[in-house]
């Protein structure tokens, strides 16, 4: 899926050091996650993975919050998180085009 666009929709469960800091049903354009907070890594992921596929994601603190971290979740600087992943969904959009 890694060429595809289209809409995902999945279940998220993170969690930094046992504890849960996020659960949520959520849908997004892929490629479009960062406008409502998806992690990289959790975008890089889902590209991996199959609609109705289950999977942890474990992933470095480059690719969720950085050397930021996020105040407002509780993850502190540098962190590694993980991620359940339930990948409910997934609509392609087709994009065509004319070669004349």
């Amino acid at each position: 899926m890694s060429n595809l666009t289209g809409t995902v929709a999945v279940r998220l469960i993170g969690r930094h050091d046992g504890r849960v800091f996020l659960d949520r049903n959520t849908k997004f354009a892929l490629g479009e996650g960062s406008e409502i907070n998806i992690v990289e890594g959790v975008e890089q992921g889902l590209r991996s993975m199959k609609a109705s596929e289950r999977a942890l994601l474990r992933i470095k603190a480059k690719y969720a919050y950085g050397a930021e971290g996020c105040e407002r979740l509780g993850i502190p600087p540098n962190a590694d998180v993980e991620f359940d992943v339930d990948f409910e969904s997934y609509d392609p959009v087709f994009i065509s085009c004319l070669i004349q």
